[in-house]
């Protein structure tokens, strides 16, 4: 996963939220979404400005580099549905990567969220019990919050690890 200086400078909460769900997905299996191999994005691309863009600091990547974080994947190896334009895997490419711009369908508007179809496709690959779920969410959630009440150290006080929890966890009190 790639959260190189996450420890010393994380990004604001949308961008940290984007980039957690998007590398949690590549821990469970999923890959971008413009490789699913269904889609349509290997022909949408403007593959000169690409290759030209890449190869330029701070990526430095050479032709087979772009080619292995760009291009289509081998469906014989991957179980895929359709191409998802909100999927949290799919990356905001500028405009110029594409050859109709903004209006390549493989496009999308910057997200902060599982779309539907990434839910869908988790569930399918990681089906799950319900009542396990709840029982373990309430299991976390309470040593959460007793951990809340308990710390008491210089560098971590009650006051941060509420503010923390309030973000995931509202109800926090």
């Amino acid at each position: 996963m790639n959260l190189e200086g996450f420890d010393t400078a994380p990004p604001e909460p949308e961008e940290f939220r984007r980039v957690v769900l998007h590398e949690f997905g590549h821990a469970l299996g999923f890959h971008h979404e413009h490789q699913n191999p269904v889609s349509a994005c290997e022909d949408e691309f403007d593959w000169d400005h690409i290759y030209t863009y890449l190869a330029a600091p701070p990526n430095n990547w050479g032709k087979e580099q772009v080619d292995f974080n760009m291009r289509r994947l081998d469906q014989s190896e991957l179980v895929a549905d359709q191409f998802d334009r909100d999927s949290i895997m799919l990356y905001t490419f500028p405009p110029d990567y594409f050859k109709s711009g903004e209006q390549s369908p493989c496009f999308a508007p910057y997200t902060t969220a599982l779309s539907r179809w990434d839910r869908r496709m988790m569930e399918q690959m990681y089906p799950a019990d319900r009542n396990v779920d709840i029982t373990r969410y309430e299991a976390a959630r309470k040593v959460l919050l007793e951990t809340a009440e308990e710390a008491k150290s210089d560098q971590v006080t009650r006051t941060d690890v509420l503010a923390t929890l309030r973000r995931y966890l509202p109800e926090a009190k």
